[in-house]
């Protein structure tokens, strides 16, 4: 579907910064690049270009199946609309419903997103990463408290990767603009703009990381099972013992369209430092965004 809706965009070539077991770090991957170990020919490997078109699979999907741009838009709201923020911020602003303060000025709202940044080695096992607005309720468990926001879910080999890279950097997002939204209707917070999202994040931001099938310690005396938790959430590590993690908070902002067949044009994502420095696990004034 996002074929679909940017025809003219694809893959930027970049240079990798880790390298794979077959290119290098240092070299540049484009769309010609070789997808190993996936073998188009006995020597030839499928590339970003060569498997652009699901058909050469002998597969396609009912939503890009000879729909117009605007036509699958309007079929991605049908589908997925229903509680995205965009539309959420629109009813608010045709019901007036907020009372505690405006989620769009002048057409335009913020998207917030929680980033999420490790190696994915590091903790020695499967591990979530539970994001919540406020602190963890004592005695309940962690998906099922009213704070919690979302999870950064890592499948990871269980134990010591034997010849795993150092660098193996994973990354991942946990939306917050919903939330952020269901502050604003109890009167939590004023609104969705920076202003307003950073004061309240810096103070109501918290996370905990969970190892899901613990197979090694990251210390001597096993892992640090600290804060508010139950005993259900056992293995719960310290952030600060895995040293890789960079949790960082990015917003852009959304021009509301006119119509479900349009597009709603978003700025490039800014990172708000403040909610994060000096918090463990976070991303801190001088870390590379």
């Amino acid at each position: 579907m996002w074929q679909v809706l940017n025809p003219t965009q694809w893959t930027t070539p970049q240079v990798t910064l880790f390298g794979t077991r077959t290119n290098p770090a240092g070299t540049t991957e484009n769309s010609a690049t070789g997808l190993s170990p996936f073998y188009r020919y006995p020597n030839t490997m499928w590339t970003s270009n060569t498997a652009r078109d699901t058909k050469r699979f002998y597969y396609t999907y009912p939503e890009t199946n000879g729909l117009s741009a605007d036509q699958l838009r309007t079929r991605i709201q049908q589908l997925y609309g229903g509680t995205a923020p965009q539309n959420q911020v629109r009813g608010a602003a045709t019901k007036r419903s907020y009372t505690g303060g405006s989620l769009a000025t002048d057409g335009k709202y913020h998207e917030w997103a929680a980033n999420v940044r490790l190696n994915k080695y590091e903790a020695g096992g499967t591990y979530l990463i539970h994001m919540f607005i406020g602190a963890p309720t004592k005695g309940v468990e962690w998906t099922s408290d009213p704070n919690f926001v979302g999870s950064y879910y890592l499948l990871t080999k269980n134990g010591t990767c034997h010849g795993c890279s150092e660098n193996s950097l994973v990354t991942g997002s946990v939306p917050l603009t919903h939330t952020l939204i269901k502050c604003i209707k109890t009167n939590k917070l004023r609104d969705l703009s920076p202003d307003a999202v950073v004061k309240y994040l810096k103070t109501n931001l918290n996370w905990r990381v969970q190892l899901v099938c613990p197979t090694t310690d990251l210390t001597d005396k096993g892992p640090l099972l600290i804060g508010n938790q139950s005993g259900s959430n056992n293995n719960y590590l310290d952030p600060k013992d895995i040293k890789s993690l960079k949790i960082s908070v990015t917003a852009a902002t959304v021009t509301l369209p006119s119509s479900s067949g349009q597009d709603a044009p978003i700025t490039k994502w800014t990172t708000y430092y403040d909610i994060t420095d000096k918090k463990p696990g976070g991303l801190c004034y001088g870390d590379q965004s």
